[in-house]
């Protein structure tokens, strides 16, 4: 569905492909999305929740602000990138997990995205259950010719500049969590350094008034943990 414009803030995250505020279960647009929170972390065994969201396809806006900040959830301070909007009408906010795949999918990005102009993040629902964020930009040289996706900056794996992920060290099942803290922080340096200064540099027009339209949404104050879907970190395009 397009997103309708309000004039308060939302506050969007990302689950099962589509951008996703929270609202009332009786709203008319509500879906119910089920997912399971731990006590603490690390948990095996969680207990089942019930939210109920309004969903978008895409989201359309100029960013003019990256943050990284600490959320306060149910198994402490979780780190989340924030993704300011403005589309000459309204702001909005996105949430993506500091460490993941969907924020990588913006943030590899961000040196082939024109700051002073508007970006389409387009989510995706993969047969196979992996999701992905598509950033397009309208006139952009530097996309995928079939889909229009705004191409990687940088590569993982291939970019000499990008500090790699450091893989886990074997424990006796064999797996672990790699480390990216490495190269979320050499992107973040990036960006204070090259983006920030470019998109905070730009005046937005203030709007112009609008008659109130109900059912508008705040922030919840503790986002649900993440989806349970896959993150695809790379992208088949």
């Amino acid at each position: 569905m397009p997103y309708k414009k309000r004039e308060t803030r939302d506050f969007f995250n990302f689950a099962r492909g589509e951008f996703a505020i929270k609202c009332s279960p009786d709203h008319p647009e509500a879906q119910k999305r089920v997912y399971i929170e731990y006590k603490n972390s690390g948990d095996t065994v969680g207990v089942e929740r019930i939210i109920h969201e309004i969903r978008y396809a895409e989201l359309t806006g100029k960013i003019t602000d990256i943050q990284r900040v600490k959320q306060k959830m149910k198994t402490g301070l979780v780190p989340f990138w924030k993704f300011h909007f403005d589309d000459m009408e309204k702001q909005f906010v996105l949430s993506l997990p500091y460490s993941s795949g969907w924020a990588k999918q913006i943030l590899l990005r961000l040196p082939n995205i024109d700051a002073k102009r508007f970006i389409t993040l387009v989510g995706c629902l993969f047969s196979d259950g992996k999701t992905a964020i598509m950033v397009k930009q309208e006139g952009n040289p530097h996309v995928n010719e079939e889909t229009g996706n705004i191409n990687r900056y940088w590569i993982p794996k291939e970019s000499e500049e990008l500090p790699p992920m450091i893989p886990p060290p074997e424990d006796e099942f064999g797996k672990g969590q790699w480390d990216d803290s490495a190269q979320l922080k050499f992107l973040w340096n990036w960006i204070e350094v090259n983006f920030l200064p470019n998109v905070q540099a730009v005046t937005v027009p203030e709007p112009a008034p609008k008659q109130e339209i109900e059912d508008a949404v705040v922030e919840p104050d503790i986002i649900p943990e993440g989806d349970p879907l896959e993150e695809s970190d790379d992208l088949p395009f």
